[in-house]
């Protein structure tokens, strides 16, 4: 695929429109579905494509939840650091960086994995960290909106599987591969 294609695919992935119809579209499916499994313990994940899309969904989940005033916490993982891609450089002024800890500062320092297993919390968005070797029993449902192949899509789907007593429907929502 040559650049300039895939930069404009990039952008029509990001667009906020584009991802607030899917945030829109998980926290419907995640509230009326899912929730009430496990006596309304079940958790989500929602697997992104890039950390600037995981950055754009939990600012897109964090704005539907303040809207409609839901009871719904959410959290983002990614490596490293990287430009917010909600900010747009200006001649030479430096883009500000964003860090999973900048996105998810009541962390506080804590380990993301053991406060998203806290009964308030809901969601967890991710850009590949946390895809595989996760173990999250209470992980109920997964909206995939990335391209998965292979055994990198065997180890992502697998998070669904592990075991919790009264587990006995998990969901997956994918906006991207081919049913096949």
């Amino acid at each position: 695929m040559r650049k300039g294609t895939r930069a404009y695919i990039g952008f029509v992935e990001l667009h906020p429109t584009n991802v607030d119809s899917k945030v829109d579209v998980i926290l419907k499916h995640y509230q009326h579905t899912v929730k009430k499994e496990l006596g309304g313990r079940a958790k989500a994940m929602v697997v992104t494509g890039s950390r600037a899309s995981a950055v754009k969904y939990q600012r897109a989940f964090q704005k539907h939840i303040e809207r409609e005033k839901l009871p719904l916490q959410t959290l983002v993982a990614f490596s490293g650091s990287l430009p917010d891609p909600d900010v747009t450089a200006i001649g030479n002024a430096a883009v500000p960086e964003v860090t999973e800890a900048s996105m998810n500062p009541e962390l506080r320092g804590r380990d993301l994995a053991g406060v998203f297993s806290q009964e308030d919390q809901n969601i967890l968005i991710v850009a590949n960290k946390y895809q595989t070797g996760f173990d999250q029993p209470l992980l109920t449902a997964m909206y995939v909106d990335r391209q998965l192949s292979g055994i990198a899509a065997v180890q992502t789907l697998s998070r669904l599987n592990r075991r919790a007593d009264g587990k006995v429907n998990t969901y997956m929502l994918d906006f991207v591969n081919d049913p096949q």
